[in-house]
């Protein structure tokens, strides 16, 4: 097995992600392995640089937040909560992403 080769569970959405030696960089209060935090960064710079996958932003962003809530502090239950209104918002009223984006920040903001 190559050293690239190695996986292990992510201690948020317990997907099985490249183990990243040493501390490696995550989210300040999202719940994730170093690895999965990683391919979500390599995700999200995939969608601002190619336009076939710049139209699926929330698509992407709301599932990651909420499968990694984080411990329950202020700000990770209001990123869970957040994130999943918008999934509500978008999945079960049919909004689109432009007019969920406004009633989350409304929501956010209150």
């Amino acid at each position: 097995m190559n050293e690239s080769d190695r996986v292990e569970p992510c201690v948020g959405c317990g997907a099985l992600v490249p183990v990243v030696d040493g501390p490696g960089p995550t989210h300040q209060y999202m719940l994730a392995s170093p690895g999965c935090w990683a391919l979500f960064g390599e995700a999200s710079a995939r969608q601002y640089s190619d336009l076939r996958y710049s139209a699926r932003g929330l698509q992407m962003i709301d599932p990651y937040a909420v499968q990694h809530p984080g411990v329950p502090e202020r700000r990770s239950s209001q990123s869970v909560w957040i994130h999943l209104v918008s999934l509500c918002l978008r999945l079960e009223h049919g909004l689109s992403d432009d007019v969920a984006i406004r009633h989350i920040q409304r929501l956010a903001s209150e």
